[in-house]
């Protein structure tokens, strides 16, 4: 059954600001939104979606209802948890054209990641590809266009900082906001840290397809 995906916004709450975005919700509950869902990311409709979770719908993380959750892969459910410590690492926030989407924009940046990973490259952001061939070219290029988008970001809202637009968020509710995140995405910079260890490379080659 094909399912309509779901709206991806920049959200920051009290309830998520500390909240894991890795957190174990009950089992039960887990399996049977995995399971109505088939696996798939339900925001970028990935089908080999990397480290996949449940997302809360209503951003409110004590909520574990089947209703209010949704599959989401991991560079859509970073919406929610700009209060990651290691966000600033992580992410980047971006200024985009008119009618570009989050979920577009994540699921170019993690073809854009696969590129880099079957050349034997480092998928992260920082690193230029050592390698040189048109189809690494072309990722490396998209991906620079991309993040060249944070200077837009920082024209309008003062910051490319995820943490710190997020913790402005915490302060000024998003409706209030409204013109602020009509533009605004996250850009993954292919790293995602676990007790300081980037972890992101084991995460995107667990969940690639295998040949």
């Amino acid at each position: 059954m094909v399912r309509r995906l779901l709206p991806l916004t920049l959200t920051s709450s009290p309830a998520a600001w500390t909240a894991s975005l890795e957190a174990a919700g009950p089992t039960a509950i887990c399996e049977a939104v995995e399971a109505r869902d088939g696996g798939v990311c339900r925001f970028c409709s990935d089908p080999h979606p990397i480290a996949p979770a449940p997302l809360h719908l209503d951003d409110d993380h004590a909520h574990w209802a089947v209703d209010n959750l949704a599959t989401a892969c991991l560079l859509c459910h970073a919406v929610q948890h700009l209060g990651r410590v290691t966000a600033d690492e992580e992410l980047l926030l971006i200024w985009a054209p008119d009618g570009i989407s989050q979920a577009a924009i994540n699921r170019t940046v993690r073809g854009i990641h696969g590129v880099f990973a079957a050349h034997g490259q480092p998928v992260h952001l920082g690193a230029t590809p050592t390698d040189d061939t048109p189809r690494l070219r072309a990722a490396y290029r998209a991906y620079q266009a991309l993040a060249d988008l944070a200077q837009e970001a920082t024209a309008w809202v003062k910051t490319s900082s995820p943490h710190a637009f997020g913790a402005s968020l915490i302060e000024v509710p998003a409706r209030a906001r409204a013109s602020d995140l009509a533009n605004l995405r996250l850009l993954h910079r292919g790293r995602f840290f676990r007790r300081g260890v980037d972890v992101y490379p084991q995460l995107l080659a667990a969940a690639s397809p295998k040949a």
